[in-house]
């Protein structure tokens, strides 16, 4: 898929990027987190649309990246902070593991990345405080089981 960026006030369209099945937008509207799939890898990215600069997060071979896992359920496999600084997300490297991902919080400008646990079934449910410091999420272990989880993120945690 293409993504692409329409000026309504131009009537004009500016290509953005190839290959990107899932995107969402950052609560500000500033910045684009994305799943790409090009040159025989897969990512997940953060690009400033202002800017048009973009921060890659994760990379992996396409053989072994279950991509269609991911795409079931996109809007379970990442999730902005309220605040849009921090972008919470499931990952996982093996094709045949995909329920083994691990739930990870990176900062927007990825310097700071923080594995929070695993695994993690691929379909999880996060709800944010309004200010960026807790999370609660439900988890399935297994069918038909639910885990509730409270995390406290502060400052000092990345």
């Amino acid at each position: 898929l293409e993504l692409w960026r329409w000026q309504i006030a131009e009537q004009q369209a500016s290509h953005l990027m190839t290959g990107v099945p899932i995107a969402k937008l950052s609560p500000d509207g500033h910045s684009l987190a994305f799943v790409q799939q090009t040159d025989g890898q897969v990512s997940l990215g953060v690009r400033n649309l202002a800017s048009g600069e973009t921060t890659y997060t994760r990379r992996v071979a396409q053989e072994t990246y279950n991509a269609r896992a991911s795409m079931r359920e996109p809007d379970r496999r990442f999730f902005w902070s309220p605040s849009g600084e921090f972008l919470l997300y499931a990952w996982s490297e093996n094709t045949d593991a995909w329920h083994e991902s691990t739930l990870w919080m990176v900062s927007l400008d990825a310097q700071c990345q923080q594995r929070l646990m695993g695994p993690v079934s691929p379909s999880i449910n996060v709800q944010w405080s309004a200010d960026d410091h807790l999370l609660a999420l439900v988890v399935e272990p297994g069918p038909d089981r639910h885990h509730l989880f409270l995390l406290r993120h502060s400052e000092g945690d990345h």
